[in-house]
């Protein structure tokens, strides 16, 4: 399985496409962060029902999907889109201070209703509180009748701490944040020496 959205969508991968677990984003409280998004001219990608939406067809977002492989699809106002199953806003802006700043404000406000973290130094992810890779973990580890003690876990991003700490082995990647190999039991070498 896939476990996509920092954990909000778990996704049979080999057999089918079927969904095996999801959790989605008040709908309500993702349109008031859209709006303070929008308001700051922050670059907006929403994810529903497993498709990209967003509002601006600029490069950025070209870029985004060419680096993923993955499609997107432009619409008027993310107001058009159903939002039946809201599992991320992701807000993208390429300076870090203004990452940073957007961060700490977002957690202030809202940090007891939704996740808030950021994946990259350019990235901040929104979605359901309970969305996080170990709730995910956990889910699958529970359906395979796996113990946490057999559990290993790599990640380089802010957003893959959780994971690494629920995990009996966590690993940083050497290209990591410092917050996450602060967090690990051990680092490895960087992405780019395979």
């Amino acid at each position: 399985p896939l476990i996509c959205y920092q954990g909000a969508l778990i996704r049979n991968f080999y057999d089918n496409d079927d969904i095996i677990y999801q959790i989605n984003t008040d709908k309500s409280l993702g349109f008031k962060i859209i709006n303070e998004l929008r308001e700051k001219s922050i670059h907006i990608n929403l994810y529903d029902n497993d498709n990209l939406y967003v509002e601006h067809d600029n490069q950025l977002i070209k870029e985004y999907c060419k680096d993923r492989y993955i499609d997107y699809k432009v619409v008027k106002n993310f107001e058009d889109v159903e939002c039946k199953n809201l599992h991320k806003i992701l807000a993208i802006n390429y300076n870090q201070n203004i990452i940073e700043g957007l961060i700490k404000e977002l957690n202030t406000k809202y940090g007891k209703e939704l996740y808030i973290v950021k994946s990259t130094p350019y990235f901040v992810e929104i979605s359901n509180l309970e969305a996080k890779k170990c709730n995910a973990i956990k889910y699958l580890a529970d359906q395979w009748r796996i113990n946490q003690n057999e559990i290993m876990a790599i990640g380089d991003q802010d957003n893959d701490i959780d994971m690494i700490e629920y995990a009996k082995i966590g690993i940083a990647m050497g290209n990591g944040t410092e917050k996450i190999k602060e967090k690990a039991d051990y680092v490895t070498k960087t992405i780019e020496e395979d």
